[in-house]
This record gives C-alpha cells, structure tokens and sequence, in this order.
C-alpha cells in the first residue's frame, strides 16, 4: 500500500465523528437563532462563513498563482491548496442561510 493509501486510512476514522461534530454544531446554531438572538446567531455564522471562504479563496489564490508562474516551489503545496479550494463549493451552498435569513 502506497503513503496516500496509509494516510486515507488513518485519516478515514474522523469523518464520521468530524461530520457528527459538524452536524452538531449547525444544529446548535440554528436552535440558538430559533430560541435566542437572532441577530447574535447571524453574526456568529456570517463570522465562520468569512473564515471558511477566505480559506478556500486563499488556497485557490495560491494555486493560480503557481500555476501562472510554474517552478518547482508549488509542488508540495499542489495536493492541500485543492483540497481548500474545493472548499468553494460548500461555501456556495452555505451562502443561502445569509440570503434568506440574513
């Protein structure tokens, strides 16, 4: 088995508690917009959705920068900045909470 296979495996065992923790934690934030604050609960969320797409931004930035420029100093980096740049597309789907409720 190759390092990437050994790496999946190991990292293979958080995804479902990471995915619980997750589902948790949006659970938690729309119970305390529903009960509590909303106001506090939308500013809390506006807050993570700017951190999780400037992640994801960021990573993309990165990677059309080595990209454009070539050389052999973006190779260690190629694997991780896609994986934060796939992060995109989540935060599209996350945008619809902001728009109807914000």
């Amino acid at each position: 088995m190759n390092s990437t296979g050994l790496l999946e495996n190991a990292l293979g065992r958080f995804r479902q508690p990471a995915l619980v923790v997750g589902g948790l934690g949006l659970a938690a934030c729309l119970l305390a917009g529903l009960t509590s604050d909303r106001a506090s609960a939308l500013h809390s969320y506006l807050f993570a959705f700017v951190f999780w797409t400037g992640v994801g931004l960021g990573g993309m930035a990165i990677l059309m920068l080595h990209h454009m420029v070539g050389g052999t100093w973006g190779f260690a980096l190629r694997r991780p900045l896609e994986a934060a740049a796939r992060n995109i597309r989540w935060m599209a789907l996350f945008a619809i909470p902001l728009g109807v409720f914000g």
